[in-house]
């Protein structure tokens, strides 16, 4: 009896399952994967899945793999769809192993086993039936130099019942939009038909294309090689998440001050800083010192659009908690509700009776014997503030396109057509670090 097989190691690293092409094996892909699995060593872990219908050495295999018999398929014939429930024995052996699954890679034939994993898993969301634990939760897919249609689950939903086309037995009108990247050798034999996968069953808002000068082949060349590695975890990181929270709680923490020698002395450091810092940390010579010191993988290219893409988030988040910041503190001064909460309130009313106000409090409004927390201080130096961060923002822009070429938005723009949830998500996390900004500045007296 025919059966998948997979080969492991465990590292605790997220990991991707790896599909090896036609007439070859998991220990041949490994080979051929190694130098690409030794950039990623410290990012994930690679799985590699191994056809069960054997077959003679595909093209190209001979004579470098001739002691690497038997050789593997991962479908019956050319005319099958599934592999002989292949799906379903994949995702058993997945689910069997464990782990973080988070991403599958394929080459060749194997590109359309990766395809399939990721069309039934959002065959399986869309119907709500599938979960990280029971589907994989798969967050993107590689395919280099890929061709054909991918591969069906044996017992397709009736509502999933594939129309197929004459020329590479095509689904019309279902398109996978889980991110993928698409590496393409420009003197690969079947570059036309990797373009046809692409075009017919990926969405173009997910889907990435790489091209490189190679053959029908994994990229093997250091340049390229390095290229792929970046692409694959840009693909897999969301640093919007922890950055947005990061800079909104350090602009939440600098809005709440009190006296004018705090606003300027954090002003012109934070201004400062900015300016200064940003250029310096997005040179090359400080990427090769991070380089020297192992503090970071990155090519200098992709080094540089996680500088740029760290400038647009503070320039978000200081904005946004800066405005929240002043619009909280009119409406708790001013609002209604002012004489209710007075634990809300900056300063107690001139009118006030002693026994209305704490024993560490005077009518002046100090605090605990330190300086006035003032409103109109507050309001007016919070602006100012905002000012000079809006001015030192756009003048590192200014710095970085002129010395770099670096476009700040312009990064910004194309990470957010590629990842559009990344809207929702930032909106949704500075809702809620904002919610927590807002009970930080009260100053809760129950008395």
């Amino acid at each position: 009896m025919s059966k998948t097989t997979a080969t492991t190691t465990t590292t605790g690293l997220p990991r991707i399952a790896c599909f090896h092409g036609g007439g070859s094996n998991a220990s041949i892909f490994r080979v051929q994967s190694a130098r690409l699995q030794s950039l990623l060593s410290s990012h994930f872990e690679f799985i590699y899945f191994e056809g069960p219908f054997a077959s003679g050495p595909g093209p190209d295999v001979l004579p470098v793999f001739a002691d690497y018999a038997p050789y593997k398929l991962w479908f019956r014939s050319a005319g099958d769809l599934t592999g002989g429930d292949g799906l379903e024995r994949v995702q058993d052996l997945m689910r069997e192993m464990g782990g973080q699954w988070v991403g599958a890679m394929g080459f060749s034939q194997g590109t359309r086993v990766v395809a399939g994993l990721l069309l039934e898993q959002q065959r399986r969301r869309a119907r709500g039936e599938g979960d990280e634990d029971e589907d994989g939760g798969l967050r993107f897919g590689v395919l280099c130099n890929g061709s054909g249609r991918p591969m069906l689950a044996e017992v397709p939903s009736d509502d999933h019942v594939p129309v197929v086309t004459p020329l590479l037995d095509a689904p019309v009108g279902e398109v996978i939009e889980i991110l993928t990247l698409h590496v393409h050798g420009l003197r690969d034999r079947v570059l036309e038909l990797g373009r046809i996968q692409l075009k017919e069953h990926f969405k173009p808002g997910t889907a990435t294309l790489y091209e490189i000068d190679y053959h029908h082949a994994m990229p093997w060349v250091t340049a390229e090689l390095q290229g792929l590695a970046d692409r694959i975890v840009e693909i897999y990181q969301n640093s919007y998440y922890f950055s947005t929270t990061y800079q909104t709680y350090v602009r939440a923490l600098y809005a709440r001050l009190r006296s004018p020698a705090q606003f300027i002395y954090l002003q012109v450091l934070s201004s400062s800083f900015l300016i200064v810092l940003a250029p310096l940390t997005i040179s090359s010579p400080f990427h090769s010192l991070l380089t020297l010191l192992s503090l970071s993988t990155q090519t200098y290219p992709a080094y540089r659009k996680f500088c740029a893409r760290n400038i647009f988030i503070r320039s978000i988040a200081e904005n946004v908690s800066m405005l929240t910041f002043l619009s909280s503190i009119l409406v708790l001064h001013y609002g209604n509700n002012k004489n209710v909460y007075p634990y809300f309130a900056f300063d107690y009313p001139t009118n006030s009776t002693a026994s209305s106000i704490p024993a560490d409090h005077s009518k002046t409004g100090l605090i605990g014997g330190g300086e006035a927390y003032d409103f109109n201080l507050t309001v007016w130096a919070s602006v100012v503030t905002w000012a000079c961060e809006i001015v030192a923002g756009w003048i590192v822009r200014r710095i970085l396109w002129l010395g770099w070429k670096t476009n700040v938005t312009g990064e910004a723009k194309s990470d957010l057509g590629m990842w559009p949830e990344l809207l929702p998500t930032g909106v949704v996390v500075m809702l809620h670090v904002l919610q927590n900004m807002l009970f930080s500045i009260v100053r809760l007296k129950f008395h």
